[in-house]
Formats: C-alpha cells, structure tokens, sequence
C-alpha cells in the first residue's frame, strides 16, 4: 500500500483464521446426575436430574427424548421430550446442562437412561459463511437404586434397640407406634430411619423358652386402630403397622439372670371336678356348632353367633351381660373389658337377638379387636346368664325377658340391674376367639 504522508509503501498480510475443531456435541457422562455406576439413594432423593454437555447446546425443535427404562424388564418407566418447556429444563438459550425431574423408581434395581440423536443442537456457520446446524450424539447413562433399608433389631448386652425405616411404616409418625405397653412409643433417629429401645424386662416384653439353652425375648411394635367409639377400647378396622421383635439369647449374661426362690413351703396339689349349669356355643358362617375346645379364626366385622343353654334343657335360659377382654393382656393400666350386654339390653350397635327357644338365646354381633394387647390378639367372649324353673313369673330370666322388651324406650345403657330370685341359678360362659390376618 502506498502511504504519500510518510513516502513507504507499506504491505499487510490478512492471516486466514485459525479452523475451529467442531463435531457433534457429547453427554459428559461423569458430570451429568446419575453419574453411570453410581447407586441412588432413594431415600434422599435429588429435586432435578441433569445431563451436561461438552458444547452449549439450544433446544430441539423436533421432537426428541430421555428415555429411563428397567433393565431388568424392559419397561420404559418415564419419558421427556426436549422439545416440550414443561418436561426438561434449558437454563438459558444456549446451555451446557438441562433439567428434568426424576421419576418414581424401585430400590435395588437398574436403569438406563436413553438420550436421543439430536436431542441438543449446535448452530454455527461454515467456512463460507452459511448457518449450519449439529446435532448432539446419542447417548446412555447406566445406574442403579439402593436396595431398600430393612428393619434392624439390636439385642444388646442391657437392651433391645428396634430400628424401623420410615417408608416401610408409609410414614407413621413415631408417636403413634408403641410396644405391648403403649407408654413405650418409638422416637424418630433421623429423617430416614426411627426407632424404640427397651430393656429386656421392660414393656411387658413377653420371656420365652423356645427350646434348650435359648431364651426368646418377645415385643410387637404397633399402631391403634380407630375404635369403634370415643373412649372405646375395641375396633371394627385393622391397623396400618405390626411387627413382632424377638431376641433370641444363648445362654443368660450375668447381668440377665432369671431364677425360682426356694420359698421353703412344700407345694400340693388339690383337684376337683365340676359342670357348669349354663354354657355358651359360637357358629360358624354356615350356622354349624364350633366344637368345643376350639379357638374359631374369624375375621373383624365378621357376623358372630352366639347360643346361650343351660345343660338341663329343663330350665329356661335368658344372658344378663356380656364382656369380651383380651386373653393375652398387657398388665397394664390400657387394659380394659368392653361390654357389649347389660342386663339384657345391647350396648352394641351391632348386637341383635336371633330366633330363640326357651332353653336356647341366640345373639349376633360384629367381629371386634381390642386396641390393646400383648403378643396374642385373641379374644375372650364371656357372658353372665341365668337359668331359671320355667314358667316362674318373677325369676330372673322373667325380670331379663321384660327388661330387653324395653331396651329401646330406656335407651341402651340405662338397663336396669336384675333382682335374683332365690330359685334362680347364675354362671359365667367363655369362648375364646382369634383373628385372621
């Protein structure tokens, strides 16, 4: 070039850019969430998913998806399309990372997530100038979930430690979880896992002897069901959560020693024999006698028949009451009888009085359980029945007959007590029930 200021001619060379090196963009995929290998923990689950990218990419404007899928099945567990705001997030126009939300997954198991060819795009011109496009490579990322925490039971040297995981009680709060003493509640430890710990004689905490030199060291940790009633101390509904917790010890610690107390008095035996006057039959759903001796399962609100007779069908028979306890009861101030009979009347709104003779009483009610007991859900029925001279107007079993005629205009629970003659005869009857599951 000539410069007439300054008389030189002055040459520049325009130097020719230098080429960029471009390709498809990649997955990084030990930066991107999950990283392959890794195990999840779904316990704290992450709130965004991200894949990250070696170049800023923009979104795709066909469609184009992350796929999740079980490896194990096949089954494509959750899908995202690129292309839609809603499902995967960029963070500006042009960006290295996106966003998505995580789906529902499955603890100890694995999963590949699929990203589509051309789910990110890199616009760039050419060496001539022109607007060009790249598409981002396909690519895959393996991991796996976390198997699922377990309940742990600690039997320690002085105590038993309970360990529950919070998911696998569907998160019950720990106060509402108890022990055979329901003052004993579990306590939360953190935000995965809760817990309860007492003593190896603590919590009516049931001692076994299952088989030689090992002692077995019994608790049920459970929620109440709603009772049937404020106050009540029965339910018509199961419970969320029951699980038993044992401890099997081998030999006793010095610390732990049981024994028997030579009291010096020499113990005798004395038996004798006798026959109730009254007894009291349980039927099953096709209205056939349980055999005596027999435990009937049923399930709750099954529809129990009962039968109150008196041994000499000569007599007449008519129930004062009826209670049912719990047979294995937790020896503390929570247990409770719950009467469903008073003085002839029903104190159950399911209790209703079937076909009868004289020398027969037949009732119906709802199958029940108790809210508290130890490690035995069974059920004791026991009812107190008269068996009277028939034909006597002024027997109990008169009086009784009388007093359930006029149940509904007293109002159930204001039953009058019944004045026993001197003829009349007055048992107790039992039968023991127990709960399917």
């Amino acid at each position: 070039m000539n410069d007439p200021k300054v008389g030189k001619i002055v040459v520049s060379i325009d130097k020719p850019k230098e080429e960029e090196v471009r390709g498809p963009p990649q997955v990084l995929s030990m930066e991107s969430y999950p990283v392959p290998g890794q195990e999840i923990d779904l316990d704290t689950p992450a709130e965004y998913w991200y894949l990250t990218f070696d170049q800023k990419i923009s979104r795709p404007t066909k469609k184009k998806n992350i796929y999740v899928t079980n490896i194990l099945t096949g089954e494509t567990i959750a899908k995202y399309d690129a292309s839609k705001e809603n499902q995967v997030i960029f963070d500006s126009e042009k960006t290295k990372r996106v966003k998505y939300r995580p789906p529902p997954l499955t603890a100890g198991t694995m999963f590949v997530i699929n990203i589509d060819e051309g789910f990110g795009e890199v616009s760039f011109n050419d060496e001539c100038g022109r607007s060009a496009t790249e598409e981002s490579d396909p690519g895959a990322i393996i991991f796996q979930t976390a198997k699922p925490k377990v309940p742990v039971v600690d039997c320690g040297d002085n105590e038993i430690t309970f360990y529950i995981p919070r998911k696998f009680v569907n998160d019950i709060s720990p106060k509402k979880l108890h022990l055979h003493d329901p003052s004993c509640v579990a306590r939360p430890l953190n935000d995965t896992f809760m817990m309860v710990r007492f003593g190896y004689d603590e919590c009516e905490t049931r001692i076994l002897n299952p088989k030689k030199g090992l002692t077995r060291f019994l608790n049920t940790l459970r929620d109440d069901p709603q009772p049937i009633g404020k106050g009540q101390p029965v339910s018509r509904h199961k419970r969320q959560f029951e699980m038993k917790i044992i401890c099997d010890i081998k030999g006793m610690d010095t610390a732990d020693v049981f024994y028997n107390p030579d009291t010096t008095v020499q113990t005798t035996k004395h038996a004798g024999q006798g026959n109730f006057r009254t007894y009291l039959t349980l039927f099953d759903e096709n209205l056939q006698e349980v055999k005596a001796g027999l435990s009937p399962s049923v399930f709750l609100n099954d529809t129990l028949t009962f039968a109150a007779r008196p041994v000499n069908s000569g007599m007449e028979v008519e129930i004062d009451s009826c209670k049912a306890s719990p047979l294995d009861r937790t020896c503390t101030k929570y247990d409770s009888k719950y009467e469903f009979i008073t003085n002839g009347c029903p104190a159950d709104d399911t209790v209703e009085y079937g076909y009868s003779v004289s020398s027969e009483k037949r009732f119906t009610i709802s199958a029940f359980s108790f809210l508290h007991y130890a490690s035995n859900d069974q059920v004791m029925v026991k009812c107190k029945m008269f068996a009277c001279k028939q034909g006597k107007s002024n027997s109990a079993c008169a009086k009784l007959k009388a007093s359930r005629n006029n149940c509904g205009r007293r109002g159930r629970r204001s039953a009058q007590k019944i004045e026993v003659d001197a003829d009349d005869v007055q048992f107790e009857a039992f039968v023991p029930l127990r709960f399917r599951h």
